[in-house]
């Protein structure tokens, strides 16, 4: 019974929306100020996707300019951990300071840090946006 109660609901719905899509379609194309409501129509729809182009770079630029920000940080706090354990090996082991080859790049390490930074941020405004 209860199929039955449901397979009627879903008729229901595709006869109002076929009903709905049929005032459209007349709305739009009525001889007399259909031209007019078309073009107004078409003005929207530039307007928003317009409109849209702008947030959606926008966002692009804000998570750049933050990406660029965060990866400027770690190279900064990258080199001065750098400066920090080759000071330390030295003091300890009473040798020189350690080489540059022998610890981690900061620009690689950065680089790393940055893109996990993105993903965040990405995952974190895809989620946000479907609230």
């Amino acid at each position: 019974m209860e199929y039955r109660t449901q397979s009627i609901d879903t008729t229901w719905i595709k006869w109002l929306g076929g009903v709905a899509l049929g005032a459209v379609a007349m709305y739009i194309s009525d001889p007399s100020v259909g031209r007019q409501r078309r073009a107004l129509l078409k003005d929207k729809i530039a307007h928003y996707r317009s409109r849209t182009q702008k947030l959606i770079d926008s966002r692009i630029r804000d998570a750049r300019n933050r990406l660029a920000g965060l990866q400027a940080e770690a190279n900064r706090f990258l080199a001065v951990r750098k400066q920090e354990i080759s000071h330390q090996h030295a003091a300890e082991t009473g040798a020189e300071p350690l080489p540059d080859s022998a610890l981690p790049t900061s620009a690689k390490a950065a680089g790393w840090l940055a893109g996990a930074v993105a993903v965040g941020l990405l995952t974190w405004w895809a989620t946000s946006r479907q609230s």
